[in-house]
């Protein structure tokens, strides 16, 4: 059997279907679930025996052939997971029932999610507290994610706890306990950056109902944990609070205690502000690999990004000649402190000129961090909106990645998981692309009701690699 996910989609409806391929996609291949995507406009469907089957847009179950439906349901009844981002519910009718949905009411709108009962799709999150005993009242404890803008959902009375609800605390995820069926009854536009959008804290509901609901074992490329700390405007002793005994920015102090909780920070220095004792403790934090050091500016006592070193603050770019001068400043300084600048560049106020990049380039810097601001351009622009849009990928949001996680995410987006079959107790994986350092596989079971998720290293590669593991059965 082929361990995958089938993403059923329809290109006849245009604007939906961009919301998908907008929002969903994106998500899956960041993830690294293998998946198949099906096209109703363009395609039947004739093959459920899939790991998963995930329902992506909007208004598909009004437009689905009823011969289709039959089968799909079929293979739900056999032990295939669906999970359904359609939240129009009313026109999926087989489903009410394992659902426990006693009455469809009416489409509302909320500007808040909450979460529910306690679950392993929900369960990374503070839940509700326990309903009361007696009397009426709001159930108070769990996590709430305010949305940017109302989005409609449909609103629905169940006989079980729903996993997320509205800010009327109608529900809005249900799964079935008879099934591995997973229903969303919120809009799946909820994954777009004007209602909530992704990286904003509702991501792991998205995955963690895919992962509960689909065939074990189920094998993903995905980017295994991380925790990392950027500190920026970094001058250690220098700094007005480095001068009290007890501060934690004497000889940088605080990376001490970020160490201790097991972050490698990435900082940003003041590179002229240094002291002599300062540089030393740069020297042994770098050397013993708990932190990494980029020039983040030469000074700036105003902030006001008055000393620069990759582009005027008003956006002008810096002349060759004057960038040749600032980046032997910067050698002189690291030379001086014997360490080499991280591989992603901690700029003060994100602005790094275009003329600027070959100098990076040179020093072996691949990865930088200015959220929002487009090489070439200011702060105040970036903040005013008067600068072109940059929307980079996977979701269009400006997050931050710092060296080791950022050289791990850039192999990540080079290689892909384009095949996985099971054939006894053997798994067999196909990738394709390139990576320069080892990557890992997760690899989802469930053991004695509970989902363990277990790593396979592999090996770098380029072309085309093929990966045989074990499981227990």
């Amino acid at each position: 059997m082929e361990i995958t996910l089938l993403m059923i989609l329809d290109s006849s409806d245009k604007e939906d279907y961009r919301v998908s391929k907008g929002t969903v996609s994106p998500f899956l291949k960041h993830f690294g679930l293998p998946y198949q995507e099906i096209d109703l406009a363009k395609e039947e469907i004739t093959d459920f025996n899939v790991s998963g089957i995930l329902i992506a847009q909007e208004g598909i179950g009004k437009r689905m052939d009823q011969r289709i439906k039959e089968s799909l349901y079929q293979a739900v009844k056999q032990g295939t997971g669906l999970i359904n981002l359609d939240y129009r519910v009313d026109s999926w009718k087989e489903l009410l029932k394992p659902l426990q949905i006693e009455e469809i009411e009416k489409e509302d709108r909320t500007s808040l999610i909450r979460m529910g009962e306690a679950h392993y799709i929900n369960e990374l999150h503070p839940h509700l507290n326990p309903s009361p005993t007696s009397g009426e009242g709001r159930r108070e404890g769990g996590t709430e994610k305010e949305l940017l803008q109302p989005l409609k959902f449909l609103k629905v009375k169940v006989k079980k706890e729903p996993l997320l609800l509205a800010e009327d605390d109608s529900p809005l995820l249900l799964c079935s306990s008879s099934l591995k069926l997973v229903q969303f009854l919120i809009s799946p536009k909820l994954w777009q950056t004007e209602y909530f959008g992704h990286c904003a804290g509702l991501d792991d509901i998205l995955f963690r109902s895919i992962i509960w609901a689909v065939k074990k074992p189920f094998v993903a490329k995905m980017i295994p944990p991380f925790v990392t700390s950027r500190i920026d405007d970094a001058n250690g002793s220098a700094n007005i609070f480095g001068k009290k005994k007890d501060s934690a920015n004497k000889n940088f102090n605080y990376v001490d205690i970020l160490n201790k909780y097991g972050y490698i920070p990435n900082i940003g220095l003041y590179i002229d502000d240094i002291t002599e004792e300062d540089g030393k403790i740069i020297k042994e934090k770098y050397d013993k690999h708990l932190a990494n050091f980029s020039p983040h500016a030469f000074s700036d006592p105003k902030n006001i990004n008055e000393f620069p070193v990759y582009m005027h603050h008003d956006g002008e770019e810096f002349s060759p000649e004057e960038l040749k001068e600032n980046f032997a400043r910067v050698d002189k300084k690291f030379g001086h402190w014997e360490i080499k600048q991280a591989k992603t560049v901690n700029v003060h106020f994100g602005e790094i000129g275009v003329k600027s990049l070959p100098f990076l380039k040179e020093r072996g810097i691949k990865f930088t961090m200015q959220p929002g601001v487009p090489f070439g351009y200011n702060w105040a622009g970036a903040v005013e909106d008067k600068h072109p849009e940059w929307n980079p990928k996977p979701y269009g949001s400006h997050g931050f990645n710092y060296d080791e996680i950022a050289e791990y995410i850039y192999n990540h987006s080079q290689s892909e998981l384009k095949e996985v079959k099971i054939e006894g107790n053997k798994i067999f994986c196909r990738l394709s692309g390139k990576s320069a350092i080892s990557l890992k596989l997760s690899i989802f079971e469930e053991e004695k009701g509970k989902i363990v998720r277990r790593f396979h290293n592999l090996s770098p590669f380029s072309g085309e690699s093929m990966v045989t593991f074990s499981f227990k059965k």
